[in-house]
């Protein structure tokens, strides 16, 4: 699974962004609605309380989760909207151009990078060609051509300086987002990170009973006699090598490291067949060995179901510890079988 599948942080971050500014746009369009109706300003007054009713309107919806996927970008059409009645009318004292110079700020906080900078364009855009048809006498506004076209200037430096701003945050955020949800040894998801995700996972599947969430936990055996006797480089290397014949075995769930040599599996079914799980778990204990033979590495595992053998996530995890455990001390009383580890001078592994 990828990261992107579930870890939403950003984008959350930038939702929140949009209905704070909401929050604030709407609460100024009404405050200068009143300081317009003050002034007999009327024909200004009820653009700003239409605009600004409109975006209540909207607002009210994407907090019942109607427009939830696309409220970000009626934020900025309502914006764009305002800027040009400002453009046109002037606003109060004729300072209702310098408004045009948050909208690249607006877009920065509410959208990806690029994103952004198509709509920071298209106001560029829209703004040319107010100049240009207020220039050849179809439309009267506030402002003459120059002074629109001046004001150009510092919108594209503001622009410019968040477009690479914002590229940078993004990509250190996808890294923070990676160092704080990937294991840096094997690649797999780490044990902090699993875990909350899980948490909402099982939240899904206890709402939704017609599926049901196994956990599976897998512990590596005779492990530590391969750090003992060929160091921890190498023992790092074997960790790498199970990792990649889980995560290929299990592609398409969440596959998790979450100790030295632990292993979680997460998957989600419609029905749950122990048997059919266990074999798959057979078939993954027989690859390990074989490309593992050197080592005598093998694995033992232990499977819990979400809601049949638990509610929550950290009993179902536990349960499934526990009968690994069951299942590894089984096998240490049936077999009193002593390896002795050969010297390897050269290998894959």
């Amino acid at each position: 699974m990828k990261l992107q599948t579930y870890f939403n942080s950003a984008k959350e971050f930038k939702e929140r962004n949009a209905w704070i500014i909401s929050i604030i746009a709407i609460s100024l369009l009404m405050f200068f609605t009143l300081i317009h109706f003050m002034k007999h300003e009327v024909n200004m007054a009820l653009f700003e309380f239409a605009i600004g009713t409109v975006w209540f309107v909207l607002f009210f919806l994407y907090i019942k989760g109607k427009i939830k996927n696309y409220f970000q970008e009626l934020v900025l059409i309502l914006t764009i909207v305002a800027n040009l009645g400002l453009i046109i009318d002037g606003g109060t004292e004729r300072t209702g151009i310098f408004w045009t110079f948050t909208f690249p700020v607006i877009a920065s906080s509410i959208l990806e990078t690029e994103k952004a900078t198509i709509w920071e364009i298209l106001l560029q855009v829209i703004i040319i060609l107010t100049a240009v048809v207020s220039g050849i006498g179809f439309l009267k506004i506030a402002y003459s051509y120059q002074e629109l076209l001046l004001a150009l200037a510092p919108y594209t430096a503001i622009g410019v300086f968040l477009h690479l701003y914002s590229k940078k945050l993004d990509e250190d955020t996808k890294l923070v987002m990676k160092l704080a949800a990937y294991d840096a040894l094997t690649g797999l998801f780490n044990r902090g990170f699993i875990f909350k995700l899980l948490e909402k996972e099982t939240e899904k599947v206890t709402k939704q009973k017609n599926e049901k969430a196994i956990i599976i936990y897998i512990d590596l055996d005779n492990f530590k006699e391969v750090n003992d006797n060929y160091g921890h480089r190498r023992g790092d290397e074997v960790l790498k090598t199970i990792a990649d014949i889980i995560s290929t075995h299990f592609a398409g769930n969440y596959v998790a490291r979450i100790g030295g040599d632990e292993f979680l599996v997460f998957l989600r079914r419609e029905k749950f067949n122990k048997k059919e799980i266990e074999e798959k778990l057979e078939d993954l204990k027989r690859k390990i060995e074989k490309a593992l033979a050197m080592f005598n590495i093998s694995i033992s595992y232990g499977i819990s179901v979400i809601p049949d053998d638990a509610i929550s996530i950290s009993d179902a995890i536990h349960l499934a510890d526990m009968e690994m455990y069951r299942r590894k001390n089984a096998k240490r009383n049936t077999s009193s079988k002593i390896f002795n580890f050969p010297q390897v001078k050269s290998s894959h592994i």
